[in-house]
């Protein structure tokens, strides 16, 4: 290897090596993961080729402890996001959800952000920081198969008849005119 060739690959060990070190590994591949959003080739699909059944039968707690169950919001359209505050892909998204929801503030739908964090002040805090409009809710025992994930983030909407009408995994551009007609399609039916 030549010298020239060993300051190189020391620079970006440095520079991977101290954003790492000082913690500013997530933010930095979050806001280049947001550039990538921003091309648009991260969209979900409006609706799924299959619907099923969405299982209202799991609770989540919100920061002061009180346990809230998704039968509450039966016969609303609800938008289910599975993040982390450690996800750069999860911050990607984020800013285009908020959009999204400033967007459509007013409409019928409801927002379950549930943070896979083992701490849930943790994600409490990062929203606040952030002057996000939602609360993070953390789960509260097992999700129901139906809504299983292998990925974060990975967001579900159901719509107001009780089915899964979109499962996206990995993140996606949110607030797009087709999605945004899809969402207004639901709460008015």
């Amino acid at each position: 290897m030549k010298r020239k060739d060993l300051i190189e690959w020391g620079i970006m060990l440095t520079v991977v090596a101290v954003l790492y070190l000082t913690g500013w590994y997530r933010p930095v591949m979050g806001f280049l993961q947001r550039g990538v959003l921003a091309t648009g080739l991260f969209r979900p699909d409006v609706e799924l080729k299959e619907t099923f059944p969405a299982d209202y039968s799991f609770t989540f707690q919100d920061a002061h402890g009180q346990l809230r169950s998704l039968a509450e919001f039966k016969g609303e359209t609800i938008l289910i996001n599975i993040w982390a505050t450690w996800c750069p892909p999860c911050r990607a998204e984020l800013p285009d959800m908020e959009d999204l929801y400033r967007t459509e503030e007013g409409q019928s739908i409801r927002w379950i952000m549930l943070s896979v964090d083992k701490d849930l002040e943790k994600a409490t805090d990062f929203f606040t920081d952030r002057e996000y409009p939602w609360e993070a809710y953390q789960l509260n025992g097992q999700l129901p198969a139906s809504f299983q994930y292998q990925v974060v983030p990975t967001t579900f909407v159901i719509s107001p008849a009780g089915e899964v009408v979109v499962k996206r995994e990995g993140m996606a551009q949110y607030n797009t005119r087709s999605f945004r007609q899809f969402i207004r399609s639901l709460t008015k039916t």
